[in-house]
């Protein structure tokens, strides 16, 4: 709890920051061009993959436990800028002004492998903190499963022994 609220408190901070500096100055008079033109847009970030990572497999089965494992962690780690939903209009992009994929859209992922979104969550970008050290490497995966289950792909029940597994894991991992 103490992670997620300094993490909201460092991001509100860093959304006022980027507001005031996005402001026009005082001085500038309505119908000068400074005042009047909208912003350049942001050119989207380009994440950089290495092969290796595109191509690794999800070690975590997907299954009905481990979206939901990854669902609680989203509503915690992701959904204030990603939405609750996963349609990329969390309260917190529209504050540092960032468009995010919409992914309830199916197929919204599919150009994506799991390892590309695994390493994505675990670098993170300028606008979003990296989880590599602040989740385990379980929980990562099991985020990546939540995210394909926002596409509509719907996740088989998991067996007893896949649910000790995954709470094993988790606890030695973290």
């Amino acid at each position: 709890m103490k992670r997620h609220s300094m993490f909201l408190i460092l991001m509100t901070v860093l959304a006022a920051g980027q507001l005031a500096s996005k402001q026009a100055p005082k001085h500038a008079s309505p119908k000068s061009p400074a005042a009047t033109a909208a912003p350049p847009a942001a050119a989207p970030f380009v994440f950089k993959i290495s092969s290796q990572d595109k191509a690794k497999k999800n070690p975590v089965p997907f299954t009905d436990a481990s979206v939901a494992g990854g669902k609680k962690l989203y509503a915690t780690e992701c959904a204030l800028c990603h939405g609750a939903n996963g349609d990329g209009k969390g309260s917190l992009a529209s504050v540092l002004k960032v468009k995010l994929l919409d992914m309830t859209k199916p197929g919204a992922l599919a150009n994506r492998t799991d390892g590309e979104l695994f390493a994505i969550i675990s670098q993170g970008s300028p606008t979003m903190p990296k989880e590599e050290g602040r989740l385990s490497t379980t929980q990562r995966w099991e985020i990546v499963d939540f995210l394909h289950s926002l596409g509509g792909k719907t996740p088989p029940k998991a067996t007893e022994r896949e649910k000790l597994q995954l709470e094993r894991t988790i606890v030695i991992n973290h």
